[in-house]
């Protein structure tokens, strides 16, 4: 941790203080505060090689933090500074990821009532007319049998196709439906956070994104009495990793064997995506009617 520039000797002094007595929490939690966002800072211009550690500085200052915040009153800032280890910082590392989730587990039981249900749904399950993009040049195929693996890297992965029903089976559309609100805030608990994009469109001069309480946004985009507020105000939660927020998740989906082809796109013979230990990268998008995403292009 040397290349932090002595930061790091700073957050165990902070701890120390926290254990003494010898600080006033409101004085920590500045002090925390001051080296998360100077953490945060360094990530941004960080090499690759150096960035672990403002990861894992980042992280430590959200628990420390979190730790004295863990009260009645303040647990739901408690909760919120874990939410942005793992949002900002993706944890730190795996073992502080299984520390930061365990805390929230435990100051939900311990500080806040369970989230309030009321048998809302985000829609009101009415199948669309899938809509032919008005870009598109040529028509997307549709699929009517799931392609073998052979097949598929062989035959279909150079080109767009669509392959209708595919999850259907899935827990998220079955006993554990991911369009019921109760059952989403079942697996999260209270008070959480997440990354949501303001604006219909990232290329709009007013287009942002921020910081939202998770049960706010799940409301913002019920529309089963019309339109909901998420789509008139563009909020979209896309491109985020939900299942380190909320692992249970991830067993309500299956990772279609299609990910694992090796495959390399035309022109780019140098080219490896990214991915986590299990060789696959698994995102959540979620808004509302009438979200878009503009094209994106492979540079």
């Amino acid at each position: 941790m040397r290349i932090s520039g002595g930061h790091y000797a700073r957050l165990t002094e902070l701890v120390n203080y926290l254990f003494s007595g010898s600080y006033p929490d409101e004085t920590l939690v500045r002090e925390s505060q001051i080296l998360q966002d100077l953490s945060y800072k360094k990530m941004q211009s960080a090499a690759s090689t150096t960035l672990w550690v403002w990861r894992i500085l980042y992280a430590d200052s959200c628990i420390l933090a979190s730790v004295i915040l863990a009260k009645a009153d303040t647990a739901h800032m408690s909760i919120g500074r874990l939410d942005q280890a793992i949002i900002i910082a993706g944890g730190g590392d795996e073992s502080r990821l299984s520390l930061i989730l365990s805390l929230i587990n435990k100051i939900n039981r311990c500080f806040l009532p369970a989230p309030t249900y009321h048998q809302k749904l985000l829609h009101n399950g009415n199948r669309l007319i899938p809509l032919q993009l008005q870009t598109a040049c040529h028509q997307v195929p549709c699929i009517n049998t799931n392609p073998s693996f052979i097949s598929f890297q062989n035959i279909h992965a150079n080109n767009p196709f669509v392959l209708r029903g595919y999850a259907r089976s899935w827990p998220a559309l079955n006993r554990n439906s991911w369009n019921s609100i109760d059952y989403l805030l079942s697996v999260s608990g209270s008070s959480r956070l997440v990354p949501v994009e303001v604006g219909h469109d990232y290329r709009d001069e007013h287009w942002g994104q921020a910081l939202m309480d998770w049960e706010r946004f799940l409301y913002a985009l019920d529309d089963t009495n019309g339109i909901s507020k998420a789509s008139k105000e563009g909020l979209y939660l896309a491109q985020h990793n939900l299942f380190r927020q909320f692992p249970s998740l991830r067993d309500d989906i299956a990772v279609p064997d299609y990910v694992y082809c090796s495959l390399t796109p035309e022109g780019f013979t140098g080219y490896k995506a990214p991915e986590d230990a299990s060789g696959a990268i698994l995102n959540v998008w979620l808004g509302p009617k009438g979200a878009t995403s503009p094209a994106h292009f492979v540079s």
